[in-house]
């Protein structure tokens, strides 16, 4: 794939020929929906022009998210080709609404006034209907709607669409584009063009997230117990100042009296392990107070 010499003249725009956008990160997967924000010039005059023509633009994804004016060596060789829906312009970006729609191996790019252009064969899947892959369908399936049950962030329609049912294709995007891993792992999937490939890299990233969720849900439960706890320990120590309170001056004097005594054994100079012994004792004793108190 190389940059040839810029265009000047429109004319020599074919079928074959669509505007470039450079996505920084992440990818446009097929059969997925998304809004993105453009603000570089060149992608805000690619996506203007694909929207003057035929709605249609590729999406490449760039290999370093660093550069900012790509060429052609700074993207990788497969893209999607999508329909943008509706685009709207805020200040100096614009948002649009973009649908995948195939996947497209590059031929060449080329510079056309202030934007790239690129000449693309669209990518057949491979589809085979089997056992196995109604098996990798229905595990997919079932993973995912666990991942949602614990704290997977999805979008609910997309969820209840996919649920409802769809081909193992988009199946396999669409879960894919939820996935939180690096633009070159998804890159990756978008090159996987094999659909049961597809579908098993998909499971085996999705049981990784699912793990981290499993243990985030753990900690946050332990968390939850803990604080729990805590505000149980707190409430009863005000119920019983509360109480100790309204029973006068006698708590007060037993209270004085624990705290006299666990002075005098600090201060005996006993030997550590004796000194130990009657603390705990001495902890022993309020305890026991405590429990006549709260009974009372």
């Amino acid at each position: 794939m190389a940059i040839l010499t810029p265009n000047t003249s429109k004319e020599q725009f074919d079928t074959q020929q669509l505007p470039v956008i450079a996505l920084r990160e992440g990818v446009v997967f097929p059969n997925t929906e998304a809004v993105l924000t453009f603000g570089r010039k060149k992608s805000i005059t690619a996506l203007n022009e694909g929207m003057q023509t035929n709605k249609k633009v590729i999406f490449i994804s760039q290999r370093k998210s660093s550069v900012t004016d790509p060429k052609a060596e700074d993207l990788f060789t497969v893209g999607t080709l999508a329909v943008v829906e509706r685009t709207l312009k805020t200040n100096d970006e614009v948002n649009a609404l973009i649908r995948g729609v195939s996947r497209v191996r590059i031929e060449n790019i080329t510079l056309y006034d202030s934007f790239l252009q690129a000449r693309y064969t669209e990518i057949p899947e491979v589809i085979e209907t089997s056992p196995e892959m109604q098996a990798l369908v229905k595990h997919l399936t079932n993973q995912f709607k666990h991942a949602v049950n614990i704290g997977k962030s999805v979008e609910f329609l997309n969820f209840m669409k996919l649920m409802s049912g769809v081909t193992p294709s988009e199946l396999a995007d669409q879960i894919a584009s939820t996935l939180e891993i690096s633009t070159k792992q998804k890159q990756q999937m978008l090159e996987t063009f094999n659909v049961k490939e597809r579908l098993q890299k998909v499971i085996d990233l999705l049981a990784k997230e699912i793990k981290v969720l499993e243990i985030e849900r753990n900690i946050a439960t332990k968390t939850q117990k803990k604080f729990d706890e805590h505000m149980r320990e707190t409430v009863l120590r005000e119920r019983m100042r509360t109480i100790q309170k309204e029973l006068g001056d006698a708590q007060d004097d037993d209270e004085q009296e624990i705290s006299d005594l666990r002075q005098a054994v600090l201060k005996a100079g006993m030997p550590k392990n004796v000194r130990d012994k009657a603390l705990k004792e001495v902890k022993r004793l309020e305890g026991a107070m405590e429990n006549i108190l709260n009974f009372s």
